[in-house]
């Protein structure tokens, strides 16, 4: 598990992270083994260590049941909750009674574990959860008519039945696992996202927050820090003091974004320091920032060389130009679309287009990184520098994107800013 909260870079309750993603991510859908993060390349990951842990635990069973030491017991009841959990989630019934490791382990010692007791085990487990398939498809159907005739034909000696006792076990729990997700995201999704919908979702998360602050798990730092830095730049001249919480929040919100927009990595690395409940949407984060800064970098390139091309190419120029801008080492490529319309051939393109890329300070791409935030940040639509009007659709886009998340933790946290910022 501790590999695990590495890669998602917190430890903030399973309960919190769900409630949280089906309130903000409409597509969300559960996978096999329930992670929840937006970032593929950690989901893989994720995905292989875990898969790498089951190969360890499978080869674990394995080979206690075969040397049948003091820790085969031990060993024995461990996998046997493993697969009792998974079950259990699937017939949302419990069934203590038959996964009773004791059992199991007097039946081995007296070699009177075979194949029928675990062909009896299974023909429940399947039975049970075939009740609560959904549709015509349970994944447990084909593969239990498959391993009964592995187990009966392959399978009758005793030792050769234990070596493979550890892969059955295993199968079995995968096959769980996906009639689990099948279940969660036919059925329960749509109830979740019914019953998480308005003010429900609001006051379950505010819970989870607490909790998380009463229990240690949640830190409150560098939250402190970002928003006491925000109050200093705000001058609020208003009585309503929540009113100053919701512009102190977002000024907090328009400097992160700023921030966030010239780092030099694509990702936020994680000696960055997010306000510590952020990590939850580490991943919107990173895809914002990126599109900010590609945008900035867009429309400073255009300002800066739209007078040097020949105006019956202009709208050309910059829909080629907006066509190539993702693809790796565009900048050559940009800068042939531009020489190749370019009225004046005596100016340098190359340094031109190199500043658009440069993170000075009161540069071009500063200036209009300021812009585009300034835009994104305001809940005003129209409220756009009229150098950023080609991009107006680009910019509504991720402009819908954070005012999402924005707005969202002003409804979770509001009280807790205020207290914050009041206190401080």
């Amino acid at each position: 598990m501790d590999i695990i909260h590495n890669l998602l870079g917190h430890k903030l309750p399973y309960s919190w992270q769900l409630i949280h993603e089906i309130q903000l991510n409409t597509s969300f859908r559960f996978n096999r083994n329930s992670i929840i993060t937006n970032d593929i390349k950690i989901h893989r990951i994720i995905e292989k260590v875990i898969y790498q842990a089951n190969i360890e635990n499978e080869k674990e069973l394995k080979n206690s049941l075969i040397l049948n030491d003091k820790n085969t017991e031990k060993i024995l009841k461990k996998n046997l909750l493993r697969l009792k959990k998974v079950f259990e989630e699937v017939v949302e019934e419990k069934y203590d009674e038959y996964f009773d490791s004791k059992i199991f382990y007097q039946m081995i010692c007296n070699n009177s574990f075979s194949c029928n007791q675990v062909i009896n085990l299974i023909n429940f487990i399947c039975e049970k959860s075939k009740e609560h398939c959904i549709g015509h498809y349970c994944p447990l159907d084909c593969w239990n008519k498959m391993l009964q005739f592995k187990m009966r034909v392959c399978l009758p000696g005793r030792e050769i039945f234990l070596d493979n006792f550890s892969q059955i076990i295993f199968r079995l729990i995968d096959a769980l696992k996906e009639q689990r997700t099948l279940h969660l995201n036919s059925k329960n999704i749509v109830l979740m996202r019914t019953f998480l919908s308005g003010t429900n979702g609001i006051e379950m998360e505010r819970k989870e927050v607490m909790k998380s602050l009463e229990s240690g798990v949640l830190k409150i730092d560098y939250l402190v820090f970002w928003l006491n830095k925000a109050k200093h730049k705000v001058n609020y001249t208003g009585t309503n003091s929540y009113d100053r919480v919701l512009t102190i929040h977002r000024e907090a919100m328009y400097e992160l974004l700023f921030e966030l927009s010239f780092l030099p990595t694509a990702k936020i690395s994680k000696t960055y320091k997010l306000p510590e409940f952020m990590v939850l949407d580490k991943d919107r984060f990173d895809c914002i920032k990126n599109i900010v800064r590609k945008l900035s970098i867009l429309i400073s390139i255009w300002f800066l060389i739209q007078k040097m091309i020949n105006q019956n190419y202009i709208e050309r120029v910059f829909l080629s130009i907006l066509k190539v801008f993702d693809i790796e080492n565009s900048i050559n490529i940009i800068i042939e679309i531009i020489k190749m319309h370019t009225i004046n051939t005596k100016v340098n393109i190359s340094n031109i287009i190199k500043k658009c890329y440069s993170n000075e300070k009161n540069g071009i791409r500063y200036l209009m990184t300021k812009r585009i935030i300034k835009y994104i940040t305001s809940k005003d639509n129209d409220n756009y520098h009229k150098s950023l009007k080609k991009l107006k659709n680009s910019l509504n886009s991720v402009k819908t994107d954070f005012l999402k998340i924005a707005e969202h933790y002003e409804k979770i946290y509001l009280p807790l800013y205020h207290s914050i910022i009041t206190e401080s």
